[in-house]
């Protein structure tokens, strides 16, 4: 069997980025009360940055941080506006899609996972932050690694977003189940093997515990693509059946 490719931990594989945050092609001038940002009654210019608002609502540290950033922004005459949609992941990409066929509806600032970026930068939906970026301390620094800037980076080579958070992914094991089955508390397994074995053991030795649990199904979405499938094809490089 291959080895573990090796991530953040020692059975981590990591997803490069998962939301992002992307300029929008949206027009400027709408309504108020439209998809993107205009001006208001007021004069002030309004910023609206969509994102999927999984019930929290303004308790959210989203939510919290965009309400943070409008207060401490310079130009007292913009506000950035939360425009959250509540909605599960796979509705929230739906939405996100009819609402960038609009300039009425489209948000100025959209938050995406990166698997869709080449699809909507192919579509004109995004607008390139090149030049912007390049002005920007923080990009050229060291601040964001190289594979975050990829992940962000379509196929034309320009790029589309700045990420805002990434995660990874693991093995956990439990402790307990494994000391009462004599396998070894510290575990650290170097190859698929010595995880299919530990599973074996489990399920001889404690046959009413599920040995080994995935995502599967299509009612996960992503959850059993994206954070199952593909990692298991990250991890091994190999077909996941045997024919």
């Amino acid at each position: 069997m291959k080895s573990f490719k090796r991530g953040l931990g020692f059975v981590t594989t990591t997803l490069l980025s998962v939301s992002m945050l992307f300029g929008c092609a949206g027009g400027k001038d709408t309504p108020d009360d439209a998809g993107s940002g205009g001006t208001d009654s007021g004069g002030k210019t309004v910023i609206n940055v969509t994102f999927r608002d999984d019930g929290i609502g303004e308790n959210g540290s989203f939510y919290k941080w965009l309400k943070e950033m409008s207060a401490a922004f310079p130009d007292k005459s913009v506000e950035i506006r939360p425009a959250p949609i509540q909605a599960s992941e796979g509705d929230y990409f739906a939405k996100v899609a009819l609402a960038l066929k609009s300039k009425d509806t489209a948000p100025d600032i959209v938050t995406e996972d990166t698997f869709i970026l080449n699809s909507d930068a192919s579509a004109g939906y995004l607008e390139p932050l090149d030049e912007r970026l390049a002005q920007w301390e923080d990009w050229g620094n060291g601040s964001f690694i190289e594979a975050m800037k990829k992940g962000v980076t379509a196929s034309d080579g320009k790029v589309y977003g700045v990420p805002y958070n990434t995660d990874s992914r693991g093995l956990w094991y439990n402790k307990d189940i494994f000391k009462q089955v004599g396998l070894p508390e510290e575990w650290q397994p170097k190859t698929w093997e010595d995880v299919l074995n530990a599973a074996r053991t489990i399920k001889e030795k404690a046959p009413d515990i599920v040995p080994i649990w995935m995502n599967m199904g299509k009612a996960t979405g992503e959850a059993t693509s994206m954070q199952t499938y593909e990692m298991l094809l990250y991890g091994t490089g190999e077909r996941l059946y045997d024919g």
